[in-house]
């Protein structure tokens, strides 16, 4: 039940006192309601320490305020100081409740506690501490540059507004200078920030100065705006550095705590940032870039969108009757020996298999992989963005793992290839397994080629041109039409390779066509032969010999290499669109049951 008592003096204090008592009566009531609300409703304890929080700030403020006033501090000074204590004691408080709360919480931790050190909160105490003056300083221009008085009487609705435009201006600047900072000439900026890959508590403030002068830029500023347009209390103005403050250290904070676990369980409030959603893009470069609501964010992705020219998507042509068959299992994760046999069995046959609805972690993946062979990555050149979140999983995507899109010049395989055709043949019977993350709205599939099909239907005359070719693979023309340095590590690595066009598969001995890719020569004893190279190109690349597979979420994809041409399918690059595959491989070895 919430219950006020008033001072019977109150009636006789003049105007200006009379209106202190009642701010005083209504910080009570307002907590007293936070309490009784929270009681009636049972929520976690997260909400009551908030609560608090929110309730010792307050009576903080008043004594500040009185204080202030009894001993004639300026106006300015009193703004200073209560501004101050407002963020600073917001911050501390919030930070510090996940360490008191600790086990409560913790089932809405959103991923596994990194095992780096812990930042020290004591060493970020005293650093905010070190930060004091110039927070009052801050504060003091703040409300010189503002339309700021605490003799205005500004109405309820007046101070809603108020600070509406206010979170909605932090919302929009923040938003921009986001994307301002994601862009290659600023990264380096933002690329300290993004060092906390698992956000946790006391990380909010893992910044560049650079960084944190434009944040303190947008949101000191969006106050002395909005101040300037409507007249406003600073009361309203220590509301606003109340919230923000702890909606900053929120999405920081590696816990998806209610509200926010409401939040995502409410489809009206979609356009919300949660920290779940936030930690996504601090973990593998996930493309929302929005501060407090992802409308802004998506008005730019639109606005970037339309300054690009769009791009025809290569749509599916025909359906190879081999390729791509639907394996369908409930989990890889736990799938039994026997299952894996069969599995194997029907890659075997099928030459590609997708596997829909799958959902594991990057270490699942890498060990159900580790079960189809000998782990390895055909990558050629200096790659390393491909590992930036794990050592043996490639990541393959048009944004990289810190949310930078990579441009609309972001080169893929988009030629037909065999991965690893500059390898030894000894090495090349590779099996991958592909999962899709994230998928563009229009194409960004996968092309496949089904070179057992093709070699059986070789008609004679090109057969027999075929039979004296070899087809001649270079690691460094990979690499270069990549775009990356080839070492000469690498050129001992992988020396260039001739193998038989017509060859026999190592395990079953099917016929193939060992084609390489659309970059290889094929040749003769003496010389390249372009014709028969063109001719042999022609036949493969027949739409009867196709399958190509466009991605929904959870999808896997398993194929056999040597059986198989591939290519990534095209899509409008233009920012607003992420595709994210990730990609494991064995090679299949002599002990392994193929």
């Amino acid at each position: 039940m919430v219950c006020m008592q008033l001072n019977p003096s109150f009636l006789h204090h003049p105007a200006k006192h009379q209106k202190k008592m009642m701010q005083q009566a209504l910080y009570e009531l307002f907590g007293s309601i936070c309490f009784d609300v929270m009681f009636a409703l049972t929520v976690p304890m997260s909400l009551w320490w908030l609560a608090g929080t929110l309730s010792l700030i307050c009576i903080v403020l008043i004594i500040i305020e009185r204080g202030c006033e009894a001993v004639w501090v300026p106006p300015f000074l009193t703004f200073a100081l209560c501004g101050t204590c407002a963020s600073d004691m917001m911050w501390l408080a919030t930070n510090a409740g996940f360490g008191v709360l600790g086990a409560q919480i913790e089932r809405w931790r959103i991923a596994p506690e990194p095992e780096q050190p812990k930042t020290s909160p004591m060493e970020n105490i005293r650093a905010k501490l070190t930060g004091f003056w110039l927070d009052m300083c801050i504060f003091t221009g703040v409300w010189f540059a503002g339309n700021l008085s605490f003799s205005y009487d500004i109405s309820f609705v007046r101070s809603v507004v108020g600070f509406l435009l206010m979170v909605s201006l932090l919302d929009l600047g923040l938003s921009l200078w986001h994307h301002v900072l994601h862009l290659p000439c600023m990264y380096t900026y933002h690329k300290v920030h993004h060092s906390v890959r698992i956000t946790q508590p006391w990380t909010n403030e893992v910044e560049h100065p650079v960084e944190a002068l434009g944040n303190a830029t947008v949101k000191y500023g969006s106050l002395v705006l909005v101040s300037n347009c409507v007249q406003l209390s600073p009361n309203v103005a220590f509301a606003y550095f109340m919230f923000s403050t702890w909606y900053g250290v929120m999405v920081h904070s590696g816990y998806n705590l209610p509200p926010f676990d409401w939040i995502l369980q409410t489809p009206a409030l979609w356009f919300i940032i949660t920290p779940q959603q936030h930690q996504a893009h601090h973990l593998n470069g996930a493309k929302k870039l929005g501060a407090i609501t992802s409308i802004w964010d998506s008005l730019f992705q639109r606005i970037i969108s339309m300054s690009i020219p769009k791009q025809p998507c290569l749509q599916p042509l025909a359906a190879s009757s081999r390729l791509g068959k639907t394996w369908p299992v409930e989990s890889l994760r736990e799938i039994s020996d026997d299952q894996l046999r069969e599995l194997v069995q029907a890659v075997r046959t099928h030459g590609m298999i997708v596997i829909p609805n799958q959902s594991w972690s990057l270490n699942e993946q890498e060990k159900f992989t580790s079960r189809l062979g000998e782990l390895t990555a055909t990558v050629v050149g200096q790659a390393p963005e491909y590992f930036e979140v794990h050592p043996r999983i490639v990541r393959l995507s048009n944004f990289r793992a810190d949310g930078t899109w990579k441009g609309p010049n972001y080169q893929g395989a988009e030629v037909w290839h065999q991965d690893g055709d500059y390898m030894r043949m000894s090495e090349r019977h590779i099996l991958t397994v592909l999962c899709a993350e994230q998928i563009p709205t229009s194409g960004g599939g996968t092309g496949f080629v089904d070179l057992v099909a093709a070699a059986a239907a070789l008609p004679a005359s090109l057969r027999a041109k075929a039979e004296g070719l070899r087809c001649f693979s270079s690691a460094r023309r990979n690499a270069e039409y990549m775009k990356r340095d080839f070492t000469a590590e690498d050129a001992e690595r992988f020396p260039d390779q001739w193998t038989p066009v017509l060859h026999r598969h190592p395990r079953d001995g099917r016929e193939l066509l060992l084609m390489g890719s659309e970059l290889s020569v094929l040749q003769d004893q003496k010389q390249p032969d372009p014709e028969t190279t063109k001719a042999l190109f022609q036949h493969v690349l027949s739409p009867r010999w196709m399958y190509f597979h466009q991605y929904k979420p959870g999808d896997v994809i398993i194929w056999d290499n040597l059986q198989t041409l591939h290519k990534a399918l095209p899509f409008i690059n233009d920012g607003s669109d992420s595709r994210l595959l990730w990609r494991a491989q064995a090679r299949v070895t002599e002990a392994f049951p193929w």
